[in-house]
């Protein structure tokens, strides 16, 4: 139950008390009985949980329609004192460019964002009869992130049915799921950035953190993605984290 700040209720039995000064939620009060709205909720919900808990509530609202970034945002403005503010309100960036899931938000940060790479389109539905989680378009690239909802079964058929008609299509795919990404996301980063690369992406990646933590005396392997005849074009990949840099080797001496 929500009191006016200057009112005093002690909690008991099923009923806990909580104590606000006006102006810190949406007057509107849907349904009846009277309850919060949805962004409270979520933020009310954020203000109690993990950092995990707070990826997932987030993402979940935006993903099911019953809220938008914008109105989180809002909602977050009026709030003077909230535990994870700046988690909420960097996911809150993330998600407003497309990011729906946990995994989805994780890509972004950790594998795309962290390692220098194009930002990808999200949500993209170019195809009318399915979206695909991130598609590079410049360079006809897809990626598919994959959690376990959706993804088992019958799912795992619609999958590969779909890869395949993205890739007569002339669009590879790259499909990673929660372990790749969580466990090995500068890994994730190397591989998109070699097919980004031998697809006509000729930035330098760069090197997270992780990659950073890394003695350069790392075993490293190196592709040649292509070969002209003023440049060449490498990229190296140090195990067991990745050290990314496109090589431009200078013109041989006439």
């Amino acid at each position: 139950m929500l009191v006016p700040l200057h009112q005093v209720n002690r909690s008991r039995g099923c009923w806990q008390f909580r104590r606000e000064r006006e102006g810190v939620r949406d007057l509107r009060s849907p349904g009846s009985p009277p309850r919060t709205t949805v962004e409270d909720t979520v933020l009310d919900l954020c203000d109690e949980g993990s950092a995990e808990q707070v990826v997932g509530w987030v993402t979940t609202a935006v993903q099911t329609r019953r809220t938008t970034p914008a109105a989180l945002r809002r909602a977050l403005r009026r709030r003077l004192r909230i535990r994870h503010r700046k988690l909420v309100s960097d996911l809150l960036a993330d998600v407003a460019v497309g990011a729906e899931s946990p995994l989805e938000v994780r890509y972004l940060r950790d594998a795309e964002r962290a390692h220098g790479l194009p930002r990808g389109q999200r949500q993209d539905s170019s195809t009318p009869e399915y979206s695909r989680d991130v598609v590079y378009h410049p360079y006809g690239l897809v990626v598919e992130l994959d959690g376990r909802l959706g993804h088992t079964g019958m799912g795992r058929f619609r999958d590969m049915w779909r890869d395949n008609r993205t890739l007569l299509e002339g669009r590879p795919t790259l499909r990673y799921g929660t372990v790749d990404v969580v466990g090995s996301s500068c890994e994730v980063a190397v591989q998109v950035a070699t097919a980004l690369t031998r697809l006509g992406w000729t930035d330098p990646p760069t090197r997270c953190r992780r990659c950073f933590r890394v003695p350069d005396q790392s075993v490293c392997r190196t592709w040649v993605l292509d070969s002209g005849p003023r440049s060449t074009h490498c990229l190296v990949y140090c195990w067991p984290r990745v050290t990314l840099a496109v090589l431009a080797a200078p013109p041989p001496r006439v």
